[in-house]
């Protein structure tokens, strides 16, 4: 009777360490899953913040250019080398590889060159609305109303939305095109001033 009273105490103990063990398996394996899923949320975190630190950079960068430009198009004839500049800025952005501005209807009366930066394919047709192709954004230059050229725009998104980025460089083109069309109005209100001038002179040298 004792023998076999001991066989059960055993196999009781058995049955319990056997329920031990595999409760023990199954918290062991509910604390890997719970693991597992704080270093996805973890790094998903982290891209988060990387990408918000590149975004915000991206949109520091813009700003300072267009805070600064738009202080020296005000104060400065416009030309050439003024808008290489402003280009040359812009790519200083880690997000923009290139820039490039080409006219397919130069100006007048300004003498502006047809090409200025870096252009990978100058289209001659008129934009009306940015565009994207591939990595590229080529932005419309539009003077009273009418495309006279555009802007190219080669992009490293780095995980930036592509409608944020457009936003920022449409700012861009935006001031371009303020800044030459203030360039084309003081050009034409010096010729007008001019040809007054000598219109008045030619006036008083027949009076005389």
């Amino acid at each position: 009777m004792s023998d076999i009273a001991n066989e059960r105490k055993l196999a009781r103990e058995i049955a319990s360490r056997k329920a031990a063990e595999k409760l023990l398996e199954e918290k062991s394996l509910e604390l890997h899953q719970a693991n597992q899923q704080l270093k996805h949320a973890f790094v998903q975190l982290k891209r988060q913040n990387m990408h918000d630190v590149q975004k915000f950079e991206f949109d520091d960068q813009i700003n300072d250019t267009l805070i600064h430009f738009g202080r020296v198009f005000l104060s400065r004839s416009l030309d050439d080398g003024l808008i290489g500049s402003y280009l040359s800025r812009i790519q200083e952005n880690r997000v923009v590889a290139s820039a490039g501005l080409w006219f397919f209807e130069i100006p007048q009366p300004t003498n502006l060159a047809q090409e200025i930066g870096t252009l990978v394919d100058a289209r001659a047709e008129p934009l009306v609305y940015a565009k994207w192709y591939d990595n590229r954004l080529v932005l419309p230059i539009e003077i009273d109303y009418r495309s006279i050229g555009q802007l190219e725009l080669v992009v490293d998104l780095q995980g930036i939305e592509r409608a944020f980025i457009q936003s920022r460089l449409t700012i861009v083109s935006e001031l371009l095109c303020n800044a030459i069309s203030r360039e084309v109005i003081l050009a034409n209100a010096k010729a007008d001033k001019y040809r007054a001038e000598e219109s008045e002179k030619a006036t008083r040298e027949f009076v005389a």
